[in-house]
């Protein structure tokens, strides 16, 4: 699902949804290994996207095996754990 297509522009003033990845599969598990492959495949060039942030997310074990809660991320989370998802 998209808003963009190649050789669009995207105004300063874009509404920073201009994708979504959406994932399915037989169980929780499945989807996850295709989220993984999707976020690790997909392409963004010339802005800044959450492409990194989300392969962190989906490898994290609350996020995988449950519960998270919604104070985990300001908790754990800290930019230093994007390096080894860098493009």
């Amino acid at each position: 699902d998209h808003g963009y297509e190649t050789g669009d522009s995207v105004s300063v003033h874009f509404d920073n949804l201009i994708a979504k990845l959406i994932v399915f599969g037989a169980d929780r598990p499945a989807a996850l290994a295709r989220a993984r492959t999707a976020l690790a495949e997909t392409e963004v060039r010339g802005i800044e996207t959450t492409l990194q942030f989300d392969a962190w997310l989906v490898e994290e074990s609350p996020f995988v095996d449950g519960p998270l809660d919604i104070g985990y991320i300001e908790r754990e989370f800290d930019g230093a754990s994007l390096e080894r998802f860098a493009a």
